[in-house]
């Protein structure tokens, strides 16, 4: 992939999320939007509590071969790199840091509108992960249509019904949609 569209799948980000984390009682906000020239996405977030960092992102094609990385700064002075993959609607990024591993999973709601994660981290370098917490992204303002989702839905509902005649083992004519170009 190029460095062009690994960023194409950031897309899906854009706009203004309210984040919760159930178990914590914990709210906040987290905005994505494009530097004003391009070619890196701006991810600023705000928690309602003062124990919990408020925190700046650069996601951007920064790793070896064009490959999407966070570079995390917060309100505490913490700085890190996390590898970042967005791919069939499941958003993922990962550190193997010198403190300990972390890992977050997040999956887009069929909508691309609520994004459900489970954050992992270790207790030290190289250990095994362990649930940290869960949150909860749901979108406040943005869209969610742009031609790379569409394409990856369009993509996923064909998958879908081609499962379903296959474990029926029915042979019916090609759906309409399936023959169409999606742009």
């Amino acid at each position: 992939m190029t460095r062009a569209s690994n960023l194409e799948h950031l897309t899906i980000l854009i706009g203004e999320w309210e984040t919760t984390v159930p178990d914590r009682d914990v709210t906040g906000r987290t905005t994505f939007e494009w530097l004003e020239s391009g070619g890196f996405l701006i991810q600023r977030s705000t928690v309602q509590r003062p124990e919990y960092p408020d925190s700046i992102s650069i996601i951007g094609a920064t790793g070896s071969d064009g490959a999407l990385q966070q570079h995390y700064f917060d309100s505490r002075g913490v700085a890190r790199i996390y590898d970042v993959t967005l791919k069939d609607n499941v958003w993922m990024m990962f550190r193997d840091g010198p403190d300990w591993p972390q890992r977050f999973v997040g999956h887009f709601s069929a909508d691309g509108n609520t994004i459900h994660a489970r954050l992992e981290r270790g207790s030290y370098p190289g250990g095994p992960l362990e649930h940290d917490f869960d949150m909860v992204y749901t979108r406040i303002s943005g869209t969610c249509d742009p031609p790379y989702y569409r394409a990856v839905n369009a993509t996923l509902q064909i998958g879908h019904r081609w499962q379903q005649r296959r474990n029926t083992h029915e042979k019916p004519a090609p759906y309409a949609d399936e023959q169409q170009q999606v742009t």
